[in-house]
């Protein structure tokens, strides 16, 4: 009867373990489960602050880039209808087709410029001896032209000029014909020429 106490006593001792081991892990899962509550609700009012920036941002950027565009999203954003958003849709896809056409050709056109800029431009090639002697063939043609031109002119100008006759002696001779030089020209020219008293004195003789 002792045995049969004892052996009944360390099954209830063993019940009543297994029965407070179950508690505590019921109490432990209540309180992971609330933990975990709590921390889904915490990501998911965090989610919420984060998907409510992002909108933000992204209407403050269409609104600064396309005050049209963002009027048309404001007057259907809270439409329950898909289909309302169709339009709209086609309209900035056509846009966004547009702006990257865009940006393809100012890319091109700067490639473009930079290449110009690289390219070098080829030295001009040296001068050769024949263009030097020719240069300098020519040069004295030009100057002998020029020589010739202003002789021919200085020719003419004292042509045009009255010559001026000076005697050679200070006194002119009765019996010996003045020598005069004539003063102006090209050439110096000796002239004879008779006196007039020379001539008067063989008259009245």
């Amino acid at each position: 009867m002792e045995r049969l106490l004892e052996r009944e006593a360390r099954e209830v001792a063993a019940l009543a373990g297994e029965a407070r081991h179950a508690r505590d892990s019921l109490s432990r899962t209540r309180t992971q489960r609330a933990a975990l509550l709590s921390l889904r609700q915490h990501l998911a009012r965090h989610l919420e602050t984060l998907r409510h920036t992002e909108i933000r941002e992204l209407e403050n950027l269409v609104r600064v880039s396309d005050r049209k565009l963002y009027r048309s999203w404001e007057a259907l954003k809270d439409s329950s209808d898909p289909a309302a958003f169709e339009p709209l849709l086609d309209e900035v896809k056509n846009k966004q087709t547009a702006l990257e056409g865009l940006v393809r050709l100012i890319n091109n056109r700067r490639s473009n410029i930079s290449r110009a800029a690289i390219v070098p431009r080829p030295l001009p090639a040296p001068p050769r001896d024949d263009d030097e002697s020719s240069t300098t063939a020519g040069s004295v043609r030009r100057r002998q032209e020029i020589g010739r031109r202003a002789a021919y002119k200085r020719r003419k100008r004292d042509a045009t000029r009255e010559p001026r006759s000076e005697p050679i002696s200070g006194e002119s001779s009765r019996h010996t014909p003045t020598v005069l030089v004539t003063v102006g020209q090209p050439t110096l020219e000796l002239v004879t020429r008779a006196s007039v008293r020379d001539l008067l004195f063989f008259t009245s003789n």
